[in-house]
């Protein structure tokens, strides 16, 4: 059951930020505060990548979970618009959304191949 419950948060979040950890070492707040500039970087990412298509569409993370052990932070993006009449023909959230989602997934895959 809860093997299910897990596969089920994937799907409705976006992605998973994770910090990992050695239990026992000085300084926790370090863990906080890097876990908050990776945030703050993937919003600041959505917000260019999203400009790049349209000023007036506002990226939004929702905090979807956190999780103990090594700090996971499962992120959603939600789009805010008001937009013009031509946008309502097609479903623009979903592909921004699968548009930013390749954003972040690329510079994930980018640190991390920095730091291996």
């Amino acid at each position: 059951m809860e093997d299910r419950a897990k596969r089920l948060k994937q799907l409705q979040s976006d992605y998973c930020l994770e910090v990992n950890f050695k239990k026992g070492t000085e300084s926790p707040s370090r863990v906080f505060r890097t876990m908050s500039e990776l945030i703050d970087t993937f919003q600041e990412l959505d917000r260019h990548l999203v400009n790049s298509i349209d000023i007036r569409i506002e990226p939004v993370l929702l905090l979807e979970d956190i999780e103990s052990g090594s700090i996971k932070t499962w992120i959603a993006t939600q789009l805010k618009l008001i937009p013009d009449d031509a946008i309502y023909l097609f479903d623009w959230k979903r592909l921004v959304g699968y548009y930013l989602l390749k954003g972040n997934i690329g510079l994930s895959i980018f640190w991390r191949e920095q730091l291996l």
